[in-house]
């Protein structure tokens, strides 16, 4: 989602909330994203534009903070590996 910049909404259950480890990691990644977790087993009045409205400063932090670095190349991972492959084949 951060990627392709799509929307990102969080859901949670009754199971889950009583889950402490499964709750601590949709609750953090949430707030990576500085949403709230809906549980799908309760009634919302769910603002959908409010929650379709992607953050670019968000997402762009995600990104850096957990998917790649700044300044890093702009490839897919397995480019980079193939290319790097290429380099030590020719040692």
């Amino acid at each position: 989602a951060v990627l392709y910049k799509k929307p990102v909404i969080f859901i949670t259950t009754n199971d889950l909330e009583r889950s402490r480890i499964d709750a601590n990691y949709i609750y953090a990644f949430s707030w990576e994203f500085k949403k709230i977790p809906y549980n799908i087993e309760q009634n919302y009045d769910i603002d959908w534009n409010k929650e379709l409205i992607i953050n670019e400063k968000i997402y762009n932090n995600y990104k850096e903070k957990y998917i790649k670095k700044n300044g890093s190349k702009e490839e897919y991972f397995w480019q980079i590996v193939a290319d790097e492959m290429k380099k030590m084949d020719k040692h």
